[in-house]
């Protein structure tokens, strides 16, 4: 299945976005998509909608056209939606193009679903959609208009409603294409998720190029550099990034990997042996550690303690030490390999 399929037909949160925006043209009101940089697959995300919504109006026709800010929507729809003929009966004391469109029997803007993609404002968009609705009773037929704008101070009006983009989808639905393109690769869960978190932390909010790094598979987190930049010039992708970059969006990915696993572990070590712990740790100097409750010791705590009261069997305690090293390495941004954190995810779903 196509990357841009799983996002706008298998997600529930771009999904809902079509299904939000299908129901408000079935009711008979126009649309507005406001959105901040960029709508990932936005022919598919139309396409999608267009295919909703004839399902319940196929005689509606389709049409979408890019604009500037600078195209007025009367004069545009005139030209694309009248005749040469039917122009010529405009006469301006009788009415503004907004009513005559709406009037105009050979016009086929009141049969139309019109999606605009607007570069500027959309204020006069707004305007226009507003004034020729008024001239139609509430559920009599007329056309419909979606709107893509980046006019975040747009806000829904008589007519038209808005639904915003970035507070209908986030950063955890791209994660989640992430691992839906991985879902049928043999890769454990968390090697799944390490694969994904490193996808969607250097593409910074590009679902794009986050869904092209995830289809790469384990080579994304091997050999990260080359990767990335195959992935950017196969795409066409206009992006820099330098060795910096790279690594702090692999130190960010395993940190949200390995952190919860490392903590699960030193919790489960510390309910092992608790008991043991409190003794030696009631035992210990005053000022050796900064706690007496055995939960609330770090992970270098807990080394020096079994380590100095010999609490652990060997294997165990060369596993804490293993944990310790880890800990210590993100701890000082520092990453590690894929191979290291395979090792460590392993031992740590063994125990």
């Amino acid at each position: 299945m196509r990357i841009e399929d799983i996002w706008w037909k298998r997600l529930s949160n771009p999904a809902n976005l079509i299904g939000s925006i299908t129901d408000s043209l079935m009711e008979n009101r126009s649309v507005a998509v406001v959105y901040c940089d960029a709508i990932p697959w936005k022919g598919v995300f139309s396409d999608a909608i267009i295919e909703e919504i004839s399902q319940y109006n196929a005689d509606m026709k389709n049409s979408m056209h890019s604009l500037n800010d600078k195209t007025f929507p009367g004069d545009f729809l005139m030209r694309k939606y009248c005749s040469e003929e039917e122009q010529g009966k405009y006469w301006k004391p009788s009415g503004t193009k907004a009513k005559f469109l709406a009037e105009s029997k050979m016009s086929v803007l009141n049969k139309s679903h019109v999606f605009i993609d607007l570069s500027g404002n959309a204020v006069e968009w707004f305007r226009f959609v507003d004034e020729y609705t008024s001239y139609f009773e509430e559920n009599q037929e007329h056309g419909l208009f979606v709107i893509f704008t980046k006019d975040r101070y747009i806000k829904s009006s008589k007519s038209v409603d808005c639904y915003y983009y970035d507070e209908n989808i986030s950063e955890f639905d791209t994660l989640l294409l992430c691992m839906t393109i991985l879902s049928e690769q043999k890769y454990t869960l968390s090697e799944k998720k390490y694969v994904s978190e490193t996808a969607v932390e250097i593409a910074s909010g590009n679902v794009v190029l986050a869904g092209k790094l995830a289809e790469c598979g384990d080579s994304l987190v091997k050999d990260t550099p080359h990767t990335v930049m195959t992935v950017l010039k196969n795409e066409g992708i206009s992006l820099k990034f330098d060795s910096v970059k790279i690594k702090t969006a692999l130190w960010q990915a395993q940190i949200k990997v390995l952190f919860p696993v490392l903590e699960q572990y030193r919790l489960g070590l510390i309910s092992k042996y608790k008991d043991t712990i409190k003794i030696n740790l009631c035992n210990s100097p005053t000022g050796t550690y900064k706690t007496e409750n055995p939960y609330e010791l770090e992970i270098g705590e807990l080394y020096h303690l079994c380590r100095s009261y010999h609490i652990l069997q060997r294997n165990e305690f060369d596993m804490l030490s293993q944990i310790r090293d880890t800990r210590n390495c993100l701890a000082h941004w520092d990453i590690l390999s894929f191979e290291e954190i395979k090792k460590i995810l392993k031992l740590c779903e063994k125990n």
